[in-house]
């Protein structure tokens, strides 16, 4: 089982590291969880939330994580 690192975007402006760690533990050993945000100079309450998340995954398993139903609320 090797590490593979997910793209995730469109978050919630809420969204948090554990509860990104919550929604992706179901799949593998999270290994890290980064938030980035970023604002908009010209309108601040439009800010733009993703993450990396690094996942200890089987490769058979990587579409089932890609394809869940499982979203953040």
């Amino acid at each position: 089982m090797g590490s593979t690192r997910f793209f995730v975007a469109n978050l919630p402006p809420n969204a948090t590291e554990k509860h990104v760690n919550e929604v992706f533990q179901d799949y593998g050993a999270v290994e890290r969880v980064e938030l980035k945000t970023k604002e908009n100079p010209f309108e601040p309450e439009d800010v733009k939330v993703l993450a990396f998340v690094t996942l200890q995954i089987h490769p058979n398993d990587v579409n089932n994580c890609m394809d869940s139903d499982k979203h953040y609320p």
